[in-house]
């Protein structure tokens, strides 16, 4: 099954960064009675606080000193992380979860 993957990225049907998300999640699987700080990496929550706030990506990433690309990056892990399908579902989850206060 990991050839199979490895395979799909080589022929560019997949992006690696999905491949390794996924490849985590089946080694080791996220539980979802978790706390929600150790799910999300300190830059995750840091950059899930700056999208509350309504920044840009260049806005983040000019505050974080990253490119805009690492930002794009911090995104897409957080909705795999959060199972949020865009960025409201992020916020909702950011307020739900005391990461942000409104």
């Amino acid at each position: 099954m990991l050839f199979i993957r490895f395979e799909a990225v080589e022929k560019k049907n997949v992006s690696p960064l999905y491949l390794k998300l996924q490849m985590s999640k089946e080694i080791s699987p996220l539980n979802d009675n978790d706390d929600p700080s150790i799910r999300l990496s300190k830059r995750e929550i840091e950059v899930l606080r700056l999208v509350c706030q309504e920044r840009t990506n260049q806005e983040m990433a000019a505050a974080l000193f990253v490119s805009v690309k690492t930002i794009e990056g911090h995104r897409e892990r957080i909705r795999y992380k959060t199972n949020t399908k865009n960025i409201a579902g992020m916020v909702l989850y950011a307020i739900k979860n005391g990461i942000f206060e409104v």
